[in-house]
């Protein structure tokens, strides 16, 4: 961390905080890209995705300030959300949306960056593997986003006036434009590895359901392992 860094505790300030941080340190782009995979021992899809980001938004306009609010979301749309993680997140959209402020909602695909965490550890850990996935599963459509990619679009969305309605309010898919395969992307973390031609197994349907399934009820006893 340098000097003008701040660790805070975000999740536990409440509205006049938030505005009071705004106001001190004279904010005008904020990044929300705060995120959990599951509910579970200390972590809350709601607390973190729509209550943090309505107290937000009200310190936004009670700060009196011109701010920008870049959001990082998902992709696709309501009727695709299956899970509190994305139908959490689907309502943070909407409140933004509804908020008059100007914004910008950004939807990542899978996210590829040097340092591993959520799905990407998953990935990481099944190209270490000996293990191959089933071939349904490998074939599966994808279409990921380097992490550098969604810092120069921020950054650039820093650098535009606040009144400057082309980009006031904006929703836009961050992602590679042709689709590769989820075993491709694999192969790729493989190579970098070193990992490519080592010998692997295939690995029945059941046992990938049976592993997420684990990962599940390991998450609900307060750890969180990539395959969940």
């Amino acid at each position: 961390m340098s000097a003008a860094d701040l660790e805070l505790p975000l999740m536990s300030m409440d509205v006049a905080d938030l505005t009071q941080l705004l106001r001190t340190h004279e904010v005008n782009v904020v990044v929300n890209c705060l995120g959990v995979l599951q509910d579970g021992p200390g972590s809350d899809t709601s607390a973190v995705h729509r209550d943090f980001v309505a107290r937000l938004l009200e310190a936004i306009r009670d700060s009196h300030r011109a701010i920008r609010l870049v959001h990082i979301s998902i992709p696709g749309s309501a009727d695709q959300d299956r899970t509190a993680f994305s139908a959490t997140k689907r309502k943070a959209e909407r409140l933004i949306a509804a908020s008059g402020i100007a914004h910008a909602i950004l939807r990542p695909g899978f996210v590829i960056a040097p340092s591993a965490y959520g799905g990407s550890a998953m990935l990481r850990a099944l190209a270490a593997l000996p293990v191959d996935l089933p071939a349904d599963e490998a074939a599966t459509p994808f279409q990921p986003v380097a992490v550098e990619d969604i810092a120069a679009t921020i950054a650039w969305l820093a650098t535009r006036d606040i009144d400057d309605e082309a980009v006031r309010s904006v929703t836009w898919d961050l992602m590679q434009k042709q689709p590769v395969s989820l075993g491709g992307v694999i192969a790729q973390f493989r190579w970098s590895f070193g990992t490519a031609k080592q010998f692997r197994i295939a690995s029945p349907s059941f046992l990938i359901d049976l592993g997420a399934r684990l990962g599940d009820l390991t998450n609900r006893l307060g750890w969180m392992p990539p395959m969940r």
